[in-house]
This record gives structure tokens, sequence and C-alpha cells, in this order.
């Protein structure tokens, strides 16, 4: 059920009108039974799933909560996030790895098959769950965030539908203290939601996806040998066809929940005027970048270690965020380039720096 298409629309009339008409002490409810409805219109099947991994997230919390001393923390921090990770790795990834492997192995032909059995439907929104889960574990760990008694409320963060297609991701402060104190309905707020929400859909339907029927129409073609313009003009229509409908889904869950009256992070800020592929990553998928930054590359060491760490835990964490758009070795490609660009431009920096002088703005903008 995408935001775009007419039985969403329906699904959203049906649950606004629920929620306008409910007292605010069932609005949790509402969240977690729509909710289900929304993820179970993807596959019945599956709807067990964000429920696991709200109750990993919320017993475990409390069960680190309770270790004694800090190595035992440390530990059972690692086993519940290896809990919350597990799903992810067999659904998007065991059937990825298990082929790399057996490629390398004799009589590849023969045991491909076994591969296969590893290719499962991806579960909706799995990557968005599993990193709003981790966040709100790994936040109370660190003392940012207190330990959620309420499952309730802990299942209505993780499971809230406008996030699941394409984000934002989200960190425990950034929702659960709204489940408590509902911000007042107004006209300019209701506004806001109908005006965000029809960008949004701009974006999708009038820009994405009429760009996407050009752009494929000359990578479709290329036995006929596109011409060199045509396959220039493709890149950075593509580029725009990302970010309209990227953007376009950000825009419709943040106008669908100002309309529930509900804030959530912005998730991009014009990322095509940045001068740096450093400030790129500032301004294109926010929590995301945030969210790597936080909980990967830091925890890796960060820039503590010396240059040289500095710039392996840049490549660690842009690979794995490549990883983290999808299983193959385009998206590896994909992170590892990005992970070379930002450790040369923090090599150009440490350069220029010393000659006291910088790029000039037009130019870092059209270089990124």
């Amino acid at each position: 059920m995408l935001f775009s298409e007419f039985p969403f629309l329906v699904f959203f009339l049906g649950y606004l009108t629920l929620h306008l008409l409910l007292p605010g002490s069932w609005r949790l409810y509402l969240i977690i039974a729509g909710s289900t409805v929304f993820y179970a219109w993807w596959r019945v099947d599956y709807v067990w799933l964000p429920y696991l991994l709200t109750l990993i997230a919320w017993s475990g919390a409390i069960w680190i909560d309770r270790g004694v001393g800090a190595p035992a923390r440390k530990q059972r921090l690692a086993a519940v996030i290896a809990a919350l990770f597990a799903p992810l790795l067999v659904v998007k990834y065991a059937h990825f790895f298990l082929a790399n492997i057996l490629a390398i192995l004799p009589a590849t032909l023969q045991a491909q098959g076994q591969a296969d059995a590893y290719r499962f439907a991806l579960p909706l929104g799995i990557s968005f769950i599993t990193f709003t889960a981790t966040a709100y574990v790994v936040d109370t760990y660190r003392s940012k965030f207190p330990v959620e008694k309420s499952l309730r409320k802990l299942l209505a963060y993780v499971m809230f539908f406008p996030h699941l297609i394409a984000g934002p991701i989200l960190r425990p402060n950034e929702l659960l203290p709204q489940f408590s104190r509902w911000e007042r309905a107004t006209g300019a707020r209701f506004t806001l939601g109908i005006a965000l929400f029809a960008i949004g859909l701009t974006k999708k339907l009038v820009f994405a996806d009429m760009i996407a029927g050009s752009v494929d129409h000359v990578f479709s073609s290329a036995a006929q040998q596109p011409s060199g313009w045509e396959y220039l003009l493709a890149i950075h229509g593509f580029s725009m066809q990302i970010y309209c409908d990227f953007s376009g889904y950000t825009d419709m869950a943040i106008g669908i929940a100002y309309l529930l009256r509900i804030r959530l992070p912005t998730n991009f800020r014009q990322p095509y005027t940045a001068r740096s592929i450093v400030e790129f990553w500032r301004r294109w998928h926010i929590t995301l970048s945030f969210w790597l930054r936080d909980y990967l590359y830091i925890p890796l060491g960060g820039n503590r270690r010396g240059e040289g760490r500095r710039r392996l835990n840049l490549m660690t964490t842009m690979i794995l965020g490549g990883l983290w758009h999808g299983a193959a070795w385009t998206f590896v490609i994909w992170g590892a380039l990005h992970g070379a660009a930002l450790v040369v431009v923090h090599v150009l920096r440490a350069y220029l720096a010393q000659w006291k002088t910088s790029v000039p703005r037009w130019v870092g903008v059209l270089a990124t």
C-alpha cells in the first residue's frame, strides 16, 4: 500500500477520522492497529516480525539496564543487537552471501540451487524497523533515553506506519515523548500536513515517474547505442528521479504525521546544492547518515585513532551503508565509491588548510 495509491488514501481517510474522534488515551491503540493493517496489506504472513523485533528491543533494554557492571551491560547490548539484526541478515543478505561463497567453490553450478533456498521476500520496512529499534536499545544503554516500561508505547514507536516505506529512521527522543503530550490540532498544522503530502505526491507522480520513463528508455536500449549526450542526460535524470522519488515519499510521510499531530525529523535538505560529498551526506537521507555516524562510525572509533583509522572507518561505514540499500555488488561498489570520495575530501581539506585557502562554492557544487 504505497502513499501514492488510491487504497492508501481510502485507508488513511478512515484512520484520520478515527484519530480525530477518539480520545488521546486510545490513539496508541489506533497507531498499533492501523500500522498492523498497513503492514498486513503487503503480506499477512510477516505481520509477526515487527512485533517480535519490538519485543526484543523492549525486553532487551530492560535486561541491559539490570546488568551489573560495564562489561556485563556491553555483552548484553551485543546480544540484543545481534538478535535484532538476525531477521534482517537472514531475509535480506543470506542469499547474497551464500551465492557468492558458492561461486568461488568447485561444482558451483551443481550447488547453486542451495543458495536459492535462502531467497526470501523482503518484509516491508524491515531495514527501517531494525534501525529504529536498535536506536532505542543503544540510546537507553548510553543513558540518552530512559528505558520505556510500556510495551504498547514502544510498539507504536517502532510500527508507526508513515515511516515504514522510506523513512525517516526514528530515534526514541524524536517520537516517544510525543505519545505523552499530543499537540493541539490547529488549522495551520492541518494545512501544512496537506501541503507537505501534496508536494511529496507531486515529486513522486509528476517528476519521478515521468523522468523514470525517459531514463529507463535510454538504459534499456543500450544495444541500440544511444549517444553520449543521451547517456549523460540519463545519468543526471536518474539522480533527479531518485531524489524526487525518495524525498517525495519522505515529504508524504512527514505530512501524514503532521495530520496526526506528530512531528517527524527532516530527511532531505537540498542535497544537490551541497559543496562537497561530506555536506551532501548531511543533506541526503539525513536520518540514515546520522544513524550510520552515531551507531556505526563512532563506535568503530570515528576519528579518534589517527587519520589512517579514520579513513578505514569511513570506508567501512559507507560500504555497510551501501549494503543497507540492497544486497548486491552494485550497492557495495556504490558505498565504496562514496567512502573513497569522503576520504579524498578530508585529505583535500587538510591540504588546502595548510595553504589557508578553500574551493569556491560553485566548484564544490559542480564537483559534488
